[in-house]
């Protein structure tokens, strides 16, 4: 779980690096596993950046339906 946390952290701070999010929302498979493992992917980001990592890193409260809720509101939106 140690490894999985550090792969997963390791693109993280790829997207933290390049983009600068405030916010990182995991959902999906990865999200089941809970807070447990979005503590050790907080540590792990940590340890592979150092340098004054602001980011929160959450699992996001809609889950896997957000991209059909999205895409519901868009439509809205357009009407």
């Amino acid at each position: 779980v140690e490894k999985y946390a550090d792969y997963i952290s390791i693109g993280l701070v790829d997207i933290i690096n390049t983009f600068g999010p405030a916010t990182i929302c995991i959902s999906g498979g990865v999200s089941k596993e809970g807070e447990p493992l979005i503590k050790l992917i907080n540590k792990h980001i940590k340890l592979n950046n150092p340098v004054n990592c602001q980011t929160t890193v959450c699992i996001a409260k809609l889950d896997n339906d957000a991209g059909i809720i999205g895409a519901a509101n868009l439509d809205l939106l357009q009407q």
